[in-house]
């Protein structure tokens, strides 16, 4: 092979390069922004959750049905419907953390992408890059231990658990001024505690199958790092 067709073929290769770089990289900002339009809609979900929960938190008395009738009368829910709701409420935000640890965990395995094409072409630490483009602290390893990015998803994540812990905290609080307020509504207080019961094991299932999908989804990393180490290694030697 002459130098001339040696030239280009590197100048064939080099712009192949670049076109490939340039998509990955617009493969990566479309699905940013598609991450960020999910995000706005769990917000909005997040609303309507809060929004319907606390109507009937603040629309309920402090009385239970017999037999689940009568959940609304008189302009007030009873307690069952509080419950009802807040199982409701439960099992959307348990869904809504999934689906943010998915979010943020899918963003880690894309980066790890993106992260190779830079320190194959760029190094491990690129010099004359513009850093809004390629910042410092932009990588797929894990931040404080921790595999879900500190960013959006991961704040996301945490606001729903403190809304979790308002509805268990808000729901006990209520159905204990019923129980003590009036020693003669203890019966009712036990006719009803199959839904109070029901209401903790659903909480404690969505809590292991949102424990249980976190986990699988915390192995593709690892198994994706793993992967990104091997490449490394083939391209070192």
């Amino acid at each position: 092979m002459s130098d001339e067709e040696k030239n280009i073929k590197e100048q064939n290769d080099m712009e192949a390069i670049k076109e490939i770089e340039m998509q990955l990289h617009e493969q990566f900002a479309s699905n940013y922004n598609n991450g960020f339009s999910a995000t706005i809609t769990l917000f909005c979900t997040l609303l309507a959750v809060l929004y319907g929960y606390g109507y009937i938190f603040l629309h309920s008395n402090l009385d239970f049905t017999i037999g689940l009738k009568d959940l609304y009368t008189d302009g007030k829910y009873a307690l069952d419907a509080l419950i009802f709701a807040g199982i409701a409420a439960t099992i959307v935000l348990f869904i809504m953390k999934y689906i943010c640890a998915y979010q943020g965990i899918s963003q880690r395995l894309e980066q790890f992408v993106v992260y190779a094409i830079r320190t194959k072409y760029y190094g491990e630490s690129p010099v004359g890059l513009n850093p809004r483009i390629y910042p410092s602290n932009y990588h797929p390893f894990k931040d404080g231990g921790k595999v879900l990015p500190i960013g959006l998803y991961g704040q996301f994540i945490d606001i729903l658990c403190g809304f979790q812990c308002l509805v268990v905290v808000s729901m006990v609080i209520k159905i204990t001024c019923s129980l003590f307020g009036d020693s003669q509504k203890q019966f009712q207080y036990c006719t009803c505690s199959l839904e109070i019961l029901a209401f903790f094991v659903i909480f404690v299932i969505c809590y292991g199958l949102y424990t249980d999908g976190k986990q699988e989804l915390v192995s593709k990393y690892y198994k994706r790092y793993g992967e990104y180490l091997e490449y490394k290694k083939s391209i070192s030697k």
